[in-house]
């Protein structure tokens, strides 16, 4: 059985796989996307993502514990290309528009799982929040340039049952 950190991560990495040319968006990045990892690319790789789960923050209410974690999207594009400030723009907008909206059967805010009844089962009962979108630091000699794409999910637990 997966814990709810477990599935809303499976159902951010299905929304972001979905964003294609051939599905409205502006660009293929949903073929590269990376868990938990920052690649090392050369100059040659596509624009990537890469998914960052962060410290949580959590407090006890009412026998229940409130987890408030930053998941940050790693949006990387080649810094020799003739435009990477206006691609990483690209990105960020189908970054959005892919967490924000794509989902099945319905938009939603609460990762999670489609059940058998084809219902959605978030798992954030609160939703996503949006973050900030803040300038990777680029290490001297690096071939790539970036941005952190935050969201902020809100879990809420009973003891011992992730």
């Amino acid at each position: 059985m997966s814990s709810k950190r477990e599935a809303a991560l499976v159902d951010l990495h299905r929304r972001l796989a979905f964003i294609s040319v051939t599905k409205g968006y502006q660009t293929d990045v949903g073929e590269h996307i990376f868990l938990g990892e920052v690649p090392k690319l050369g100059p040659d790789d596509p624009p990537a993502l890469t998914i960052m789960v962060g410290s949580d923050s959590p407090t006890a209410r009412g026998g229940q514990i409130h987890s408030r974690v930053p998941i940050e999207i790693l949006a990387v594009v080649p810094a020799d290309m003739a435009a990477p400030l206006l691609t990483l723009e690209l990105l960020i907008a189908d970054v959005r528009r892919a967490v924000e909206i794509e989902a099945t059967p319905s938009v939603d805010r609460f990762l999670g799982r489609i059940g058998d009844d084809g219902k959605p089962y978030g798992t954030l009962p609160q939703g996503l929040e949006r973050g900030s979108v803040r300038p990777l630091p680029r290490e001297q000699g690096s071939t790539f340039v970036g941005v952190a794409i935050e969201y902020v999910a809100t879990f809420v637990e009973g003891w011992g049952q992730p």
